[in-house]
């Protein structure tokens, strides 16, 4: 049964993003090697904030890095994946000073599997030419809930991305407010209300078996 969507969220690091706050920038610009070896994976955690009644699904969220080893002149990615340890909901959040939504707020740390994987790939970075060139955010989204009060699936998905790298420093806002747009096909979006509907009959169904059985 489809349920949810995985959608790729690209981000480098470059001067002139616009949904990259240019103090991020300047910042990562300036993040080198051995600030990277240094880090602390214990420390490192994110926030993800979905806007407009969508919600992430219940299962790990997944960052990549992207690095370049100089002196091999080899590009790699490394993928660490964060799990979910808190989520919250606020029915209506002040926007631009007078609008309104509603938004879920995820918090995320690395599991002790990503854990064990960034220390080894510090471990590569301490003993090459190595720099990072950038990273992509890897989500799940799950519109059970959205298609269950407005009975559609959202066109676009608006989301808001934070980093922390040391306990000490706090979060570091990755991208101030973006957007992903949905282009469903016909026959992609009736495939996804029968599907909804099905289970929506199911929980209805069982739940008049419960009743007559009690």
């Amino acid at each position: 049964m489809f349920k949810k969507l995985a959608a790729v969220l690209a981000l480098t690091a470059l001067v002139g993003c616009q949904s990259v706050p240019m103090l991020t920038q300047l910042r990562m610009l300036t993040f080198g090697r051995d600030d990277f070896v240094q880090l602390n994976p214990d420390d490192i955690k994110a926030i993800f904030e979905i806007y407009d009644g969508v919600e992430f699904s219940k299962s790990e969220q997944t960052i990549a890095i992207t690095t370049y080893n100089e002196a091999t002149d080899e590009t790699h990615e490394h993928e660490f994946s964060f799990t979910p340890k808190l989520s919250e909901y606020i029915a209506f959040q002040e926007r631009f000073g007078f609008d309104q939504r509603e938004t879920h707020i995820y918090y995320f740390s690395l599991t002790e599997e990503a854990k064990q994987s960034f220390r080894e790939l510090q471990q590569q970075a301490a003993s090459a030419e190595f720099s990072a060139r950038g990273f992509a955010v890897s989500t799940s989204f799950d519109f059970n809930s959205y298609f269950e009060k407005y009975h559609d699936f959202p066109r676009e998905i608006s989301y808001k991305v934070a980093l922390q790298f040391d306990a000490d420093d706090g979060y570091l806002t990755i991208i101030e407010e973006d957007s992903v747009m949905i282009a469903w096909s016909d026959d992609s979006l009736e495939q996804l209300r029968q599907s909804q509907q099905e289970a929506q009959d199911e929980v209805a169904a069982e739940a008049d078996t419960n009743t007559n059985t009690e």
